[in-house]
């Protein structure tokens, strides 16, 4: 190697790109006879279009088996985005050096982004072994081994990242899901609370109250408190199951909830003053709520998904129903019902197939197509004696016509709110459904729940748990492994065979 190139390689894992392709220039030809220097200069030109695959041809032309010539091909897709190409380059260079620590790292990083966490695993332990530097991958080794279940692994290398790492807020962030998947919450619900540091209000969806203090946890002794919104239905209707525990005699209980909830929240706490809450502008000013004159003196607040920090410490009551849809709401989909589906009344069935894009702060799900079936696979769930009806946004209304053999009823038409989708589900027998805010209804209504759930499932659900600790009647069916629908959906058509066959 002409003595330029190392110092080129130097400055580029420096980060001084433009001094390691200065470097490079100034070798003018001998770049061509070096299959690990025309690798690098083709990673710097990058942004030359194709250039740089002339560059990558050249090098593997002069050395097809040059281990670091295949390993910086899969750095330059990587950065190009080709990552399967990224990923089978990082496999051949392991397949000539089973050591080569580049390579071990980098696949690493591409298998978790998979979901093959186990594989994953397997190759940070190849790297570990082979000496490679831990440092700056705590926090990768604490979440693959999170993600496969190895608890006590990913709590020492949480502990060490948190040692380490300048953004220990951030780490501890992370930290707080494992604690919470693993039931741990005397950590993980103070952990929890970084979410308002680290994401604001503004992705959190919460509105900022200045004018009030915060309530600390303490008994209330007549004081009136505001509850406010956060992040997504599912959470603001999650976090409700602590409201019965507030402690002390409170005064007027205030909701400040999304309007799609208003109706619904208004019939289940009829004691609290119930508010629609719109986040509209991003400022750290409080923003203006038409209510608040109406609301009187509020003398504290706290946003919803703070209320575990306080009252569930300690762990979890049993849980009970505390959702309940208008009486005329529910009396006028049992009408509904009997026109749609005149005759013999089978086992009624709701039915949710797909999640809503852009999930809030999940840090390992970006939007919400993990969790949610491929419609393909739903034809599998036709079991005789079934009566589908479609809890799902009227959007999916189309595509799930087109399911073979699954006569799904859409009722999307009369949804306007929560409040109907609660009051259509009081009048079904059964709700399955991926990991949407219907789940969560459905659940807080004690309404039975089978939960179709990815392998690498959100905290909230636990890490092996069947059933739930926030709702009283919710069956859970995972994957075992990630992306792999059809035993959940085989185990879910098994399922309402057997509830068809005592229902008959």
């Amino acid at each position: 190697m002409t003595p330029s190139f190392p110092a080129a390689l130097s400055a580029y894992h420096a980060g001084d790109h433009t001094r390691a392709h200065d470097l490079l220039r100034e070798a003018g030809e001998a770049v061509l006879g070096d299959p690990v220097a025309l690798q690098l200069l083709g990673i710097l030109q990058a942004d030359l279009g194709d250039a740089d695959a002339v560059y990558d041809h050249a090098a593997l032309s002069l050395d097809p088996g040059n281990v670091q010539a295949i390993f910086n091909l899969g750095v330059a897709d990587q950065r190009k985005g080709a990552l399967f190409h990224a990923l089978l380059r990082y496999e051949q260079a392991l397949r000539r050096d089973p050591h080569h620590l580049g390579a071990l790292n980098n696949l690493s990083d591409l298998l978790r982004r998979q979901g093959r966490s186990e594989e994953a695993w397997e190759c940070l332990q190849r790297y570990l072994r082979a000496g490679g530097d831990a440092t700056g991958l705590e926090i990768r080794l604490a979440k693959v081994a999170d993600d496969c279940g190895l608890s006590r692994e990913a709590s020492e290398w949480f502990a060490r990242a948190a040692a380490r790492d300048d953004d220990r807020d951030g780490v501890r962030w992370e930290w707080a899901m494992q604690q919470l998947r693993d039931e741990e919450f005397a950590d993980g619900w103070p952990h929890y609370e970084l979410r308002r540091q680290r994401f604001g209000h503004e992705v959190l969806a919460t509105v900022q109250y200045h004018s009030m203090p915060e309530w600390r946890g303490d008994a209330l002794n007549g004081r009136s408190l505001l509850i406010h919104k956060e992040q997504g239905l599912g959470d603001t209707i999650m976090f409700a199951s602590c409201l019965a525990d507030l402690p002390g005699d409170r005064g007027q209980l205030h909701l400040a909830v999304p309007p799609v909830l208003v109706r619904l929240f208004a019939s289940s706490f009829p004691d609290a003053a119930v508010w629609p809450s719109r986040s509209t502008v991003d400022t750290d000013q409080e923003q203006h709520q038409a209510w608040r004159p109406q609301a009187g003196v509020i003398d504290a607040h706290l946003p919803i998904g703070s209320l575990p920090l306080h009252l569930r410490r300690e762990g979890f009551p049993a849980p009970r129903p505390y959702l309940r849809p208008l009486p005329q709401d529910v009396a006028d989909w049992s009408a509904r019902l009997a026109r749609l589906i005149p005759g013999p009344r089978g086992l009624r069935v709701g039915l949710v197939l797909a999640a809503r894009r852009g999930a809030a702060i999940n840090p390992s799900v970006a939007d919400g197509w993990p969790r949610s079936l491929p419609l393909h696979l739903a034809s599998d769930l036709a079991v005789p004696g079934v009566q589908w009806f479609g809890l799902h946004e009227r959007q999916y209304d189309d595509a799930f016509a087109q399911v073979p053999g699954l006569s799904i009823v859409p009722c999307g038409d009369w949804i306007h709110d929560m409040g109907d989708t609660a009051a259509l589900i009081a009048n079904l027998d059964v709700v399955v459904t991926v990991d949407t805010a219907v789940a969560h209804v459905a659940g807080a209504m004690g309404r039975k729940v089978i939960l179709m759930l990815r392998r690498l499932g959100d905290w909230r659900w636990g890490r092996e748990r069947l059933d739930s600790y926030w709702y009283p009647d919710v069956e859970i069916v995972r994957q075992v492994r990630e992306g792999r629908w059809e035993p959940v959906v085989q185990q879910v058509a098994r399922r309402l065979a057997t509830l068809v066959a005592a229902r008959d």
